[in-house]
């Protein structure tokens, strides 16, 4: 449900951001993705990974798509 129009809501992302404050860590956890790994005996074997992939952001970044974290995990490219 969209606010009412009578509501101001700022957008805070476009807002400059003082404080200088670096994020640790920001990212997702328990990311099921299928698989496939070869054996040693050349057979693929399909099986599901659980994934966790999290990046540090410096002041000056303010966010990051977590979607793009799946993009470079399927090998896409992401900038």
């Amino acid at each position: 449900m969209n606010a009412p129009e009578k509501i101001y809501l700022p957008d805070v992302q476009s807002t400059a951001d003082d404080r200088c404050l670096a994020i640790q860590s920001v990212g997702v956890k328990g990311l099921r993705y299928p698989l496939q790994i070869e054996t040693g005996n050349g057979e693929m074997l399909a099986t599901v990974a659980t994934i966790a992939m999290s990046v540090g952001l410096p002041p000056a970044i303010k966010g990051t798509h977590m979607s793009r974290f799946v993009e470079i995990l399927e090998g896409g490219a992401a900038c």
